[in-house]
Order: C-alpha cells, then sequence, then structure tokens
C-alpha cells in the first residue's frame, strides 16, 4: 500500500451453497440502501472538501507524524492504567517550524490556518487516549486532521443551509441530548444492589 505492506496467509478455501434469493431479499436491499448513504455521504463530504478549500500540507504532516512519541500505548505496561497525562511526552518538531502553515480551509466566518504549532499545542494538551499513535501509520494521522476539519466543515454547511433552524432538527437535538443526560444518569448515579434481601422486596411491595 502507499504506506506499507499487508501479508495475508488464506487458511482454507469454502464454497457455500448458493443462498435462495426471496430468503435474503430483505437483507439484500438494506445493504445496498447502507450502502447508497455510505458513498452519498462520502460525496458530500468530498464536495465540502473541495468548496472549502480544505488542504493539508504533506511536508509538515510528515513532520508532525515524526515528532509523535515513539511507542506510546493507551495503558501503562507497569501499572496496567491509562498513562497520566503528566507522564505523557511532547510532540518533538523543530522550533524553528512551529510556524509553517499544517492545515487550511475556508469557513463562511473567514479562512482557518491550522499551525504546525498549533497542533503541538492542542497534542500537548491531548489525554492519552485522544492522541494520535504512530503505529496507526501516517494515513491514520491524516485521516485525524481531515475529522477534526470535516467537523468544521459540515457545521458551517449545516448553518448554510439553515439546518440549525429547521424544526426536525431543532426537535433532534432535544432528543438527543436528553438520551444522553439519560445514560449520564446511569452511568453515575443510579446503582444497582447486588443483593436485596427478601424482607426489603416485601417492603417494597
Amino acid at each position: 500500500t502507499q504506506y506499507g505492506y499487508w501479508v495475508l496467509r488464506v487458511n482454507g478455501v469454502s464454497h457455500d451453497e448458493k443462498p435462495d434469493l426471496d430468503a435474503i431479499k430483505v437483507r439484500v436491499l438494506e445493504s445496498i440502501r447502507q450502502r447508497n448513504m455510505n458513498l452519498a455521504r462520502e460525496d458530500l463530504k468530498a464536495e465540502a472538501r473541495r468548496k472549502h478549500n480544505l488542504e493539508i500540507d504533506e511536508d509538515v504532516l510528515m513532520t508532525a507524524f515524526l515528532g509523535l512519541p515513539e511507542g506510546e500505548t493507551i495503558i501503562d505496561e507497569k501499572t496496567g492504567k491509562p498513562t497520566p497525562r503528566d507522564e505523557l511526552q511532547p510532540l518533538d518538531v523543530p522550533p524553528a517550524e512551529l510556524e509553517e502553515v499544517l492545515m487550511s480551509y475556508n469557513l463562511s466566518t473567514g479562512p482557518v490556518v491550522f499551525t504546525l504549532g498549533d497542533y503541538k499545542a492542542r497534542f500537548d494538551e491531548m489525554n492519552v487516549f485522544e492522541r494520535p499513535k504512530k503505529n496507526e501509520l501516517v494515513g491514520g494521522f491524516r485521516q485525524r486532521l481531515i475529522d477534526d476539519a470535516e467537523k468544521a466543515i459540515m457545521q458551517d454547511e449545516a448553518r448554510a443551509r439553515g439546518y440549525f433552524d429547521d424544526p426536525r432538527t431543532l426537535a433532534r437535538t432535544e432528543e438527543q441530548i436528553e438520551e444522553m443526560v439519560v445514560e449520564k444518569v446511569h452511568a453515575e448515579v443510579i446503582q444497582y444492589e447486588q443483593y436485596v434481601a427478601p424482607d426489603e422486596i416485601e417492603a417494597f411491595w
């Protein structure tokens, strides 16, 4: 591939019987529908990236990638716990290159320019779960940057199309907020008793 090699081993080959098309019709149609939705979503994102002139400087990208800490993992082998933020290594990039532009794009509010120094400041504040790792390779690192830019770009597109004022969007937003609050309550407030005595059950009823 562009970033390395995949080595595959075929352990065996099997030939399944051809399924009855009527039996799997619903599943096939749903699969096609999901595929078309995914393709349409990717086309929309690609068009938005072109429209907003999203650009990543590959040389600066490589400088940032090479500056990622070596061998960083989420779980500390010694403690078996996530590595605390104050023990994480900073992004190691040349100070003379901090003003180099890593990524840029345009929004309705104006151009957004993201320098290597901006990324270093963000990276050094990330916890161990948020930080990209070298084992994700350059492609994974680039995709993380694209994902961050796409969030801002798609939000800008949604606002320009009036989605933020659409009653359906607002209703769905309220619904998701409510779901998040309920999940947070379940996770942090509600506690389940492993054992409830029979007299307590009787008193409850």
